[in-house]
């Protein structure tokens, strides 16, 4: 058994030099296993780059997974349960009910916990405490030594009261996905596919104290360990120094690696990608090389270089990969990349899908960026996740509570019928609402009422019609507002009116027509929406009876 640490600068080639030598070795012994270990959002691409590397252009024995999967493939090889897993959703749901139980106990977070954010902060703070391994006795160490600051002394105590409230509410019934890599090292010595494998963990800056303890597991069943460590040339990869070094995160990792080395009794070598040897994504553009090799270093000089060609004359001093432009606002910025990505495909053969544009800012660049490449013609993919409050079922589901909450108000009833799923025609709900405005109908006992008046001069029949529609809007809903209304239900009682009420609404028959209409007219982005969303809501439906009860 062996640590072999893979050091070179950033671009230098490291993971195609590991990716090449796995390739080969895999090849050589079908038999063996490979895996490789990668942050999540790296999966797909590192298959992907595998694949086109392969001579046989499949990976039979070679398995991408990151932490997470490697648990859950263990889990299921052993025969271990892991059925009690609380996802970011249910962390939330607990913590929010964890927030209303404690409520007078927090000094400061106590009324700022229903605001919109502070749970999903609040959820990051936990699973951040829980990777690092800090627990709420380590949080009051942390308490006692901010008497001084009072206003954070009380935060500190809000967090800790937080924090010991969700670990409490999980004991015995749910497990986080942060604790399923502490589940997983007690299970390594039982898997067969991990004994005598070969472990990659290639594109990682550092590890959390429990993906070194799992790490720690693994090098004591694991035939052979590389990892990939971003160090320029002449570095000492074993001299820690001062924290503010370039490369201390990397030293960092290489002192903790090389410590559980010690402590699991096994040696390391280390492997240096020389300049000779680059065939990484700098390979073949010596500009960004020397960028990557001078940028945030002390006495760094502008890059300059002769031409091959003595033509080129002044012109072979300067360098075209790097450009910089200014521009007034983000939505000349989009107008200027999308009109350069064109020019490049048209005139050079380059093809859209070698493109990407990183922003800062999403929220701001986004809508720029969709109507600029709408513009030029450009097909692109937004890397953002869409707010499902936004969607029409949501909107429906969400009126239709408040219609019981604010009893019947003209707001609540009429976002719930322009929604798109009432069965309500356009002109009948026009007309309905003009009745309401006109005649200042307000809360239920008027909605119940036999409406009889028409108004400036309007056909009788108008208002029997009206009937009719308020008739069938009120024959499924009114079951629905008496069970959210009951005082001593539970979670349970609450989803299962809901589901009875969407039901009833025939929502998922309309969703279903919806997606198809998408389909038809070619909007695939709103057709996988409508999709997904239906499921997703019963879901969550799901968890808040299996969380809350």
């Amino acid at each position: 058994m062996a640590l072999q640490f893979i050091f070179g600068a950033s671009g230098a080639g490291k993971s195609h030099y590991i990716y090449s030598r796995i390739i080969r070795e895999s090849m050589e012994h079908p038999r063996e296993t490979y895996l490789i270990l990668v942050p999540e959002q790296f999966t797909m691409q590192t298959q992907k780059e595998l694949v086109s590397m392969h001579p046989r252009k499949g990976i039979m024995n070679i398995d991408v997974l990151s932490f997470e999967r490697l648990a859950f493939r263990v889990l299921e090889e052993v025969g271990a349960s892991c059925s009690g897993l609380l996802e970011e959703t249910g962390k939330s749901m607990v913590l929010r009910k964890v927030a209303q139980e404690k409520k007078k106990e927090l000094k400061i977070l106590g009324n700022k916990m229903d605001r919109q954010g502070y749970v999903s902060q609040m959820k990051s703070m936990v699973s951040e405490l829980r990777q690092y391994e800090i627990m709420p006795e380590d949080l009051e160490e942390i308490r006692q030594e901010l008497k001084d600051r009072p206003e954070l002394y009380y935060k500190m105590q809000d967090i800790q009261t937080l924090y010991q409230g969700f670990f409490a509410y999980l004991e015995g019934k749910f497990i986080t996905q942060e604790e399923v890599l502490d589940v997983m090292g007690d299970l390594v010595h039982r898997s067969e596919k991990l004994k005598g494998s070969t472990l990659v963990l290639d594109g990682y800056t550092g590890f959390t104290p429990v993906q070194l303890k799992a790490l720690g597991k693994l090098l004591s069943v694991c035939a052979d360990v590389f990892v990939t460590v971003t160090l320029a040339p002449g570095e000492d990869p074993y001299q820690l120094g001062s924290p503010h070094r370039l490369f201390y995160l990397s030293k960092q990792t290489v002192h903790r690696l090389c410590k559980l080395a010690k402590e699991t009794g096994i040696s390391w070598e280390e492997y240096w990608i020389t300049e000779k040897e680059r065939q990484g994504r700098f390979a073949q553009n010596p500009p960004l090389a020397y960028l990557e090799k001078h940028i945030f270093r002390y006495g760094s000089r502008p890059y300059t270089r002769l031409g091959k060609d003595p033509a080129e004359g002044e012109k072979g001093r300067h360098q075209h990969s790097v450009f910089i432009q200014a521009c007034l606002n983000p939505g000349e910025e989009m107008e200027e990349i999308a009109a350069r990505i064109r020019s490049l495909v048209r005139r050079e053969g380059y093809r859209y899908r070698d493109f990407a544009v990183i922003t800062g800012d999403m929220e701001v660049y986004a809508p720029a960026a969709g109507r600029a490449f709408a513009k030029y013609g450009i097909p692109c993919f937004l890397d953002q996740k869409q707010s499902l409050l936004l969607n029409p079922f949501v909107e429906y589901i969400r009126a239709s509570v408040d219609m019981a909450v604010e009893n019947f108000s003209y707001e609540s009833v009429f976002r719930m019928l322009r929604c798109g799923l009432a069965d309500v025609e356009e002109e009948a709900l026009d007309r309905l609402e003009n009745y309401v405005i006109a005649r200042g109908i307000r809360g239920l006992a008027k909605w119940q009422e036999e409406w009889v008046r028409s108004y400036r001069g309007e056909d009788p029949q108008e208002v029997v019609e009206l009937n009719q529609v308020k008739a069938g809007l009120l024959e499924n809903w009114l079951p629905f507002a008496q069970a959210m209304k009951a005082k001593d239900a539970s979670v349970r009682d609450y989803a299962r009116a809901l589901y009875e009420y969407i039901a009833g609404g025939r929502i998922q028959e309309k969703l279903k027509q919806l997606e198809e209409q998408f389909a038809r007219e070619g909007d695939l982005s709103r057709q996988k929406e409508y999709s997904q969303i239906y499921p997703l809501v019963m879901d969550l439906l799901d968890k808040l009876v299996d969380i809350l009860g």
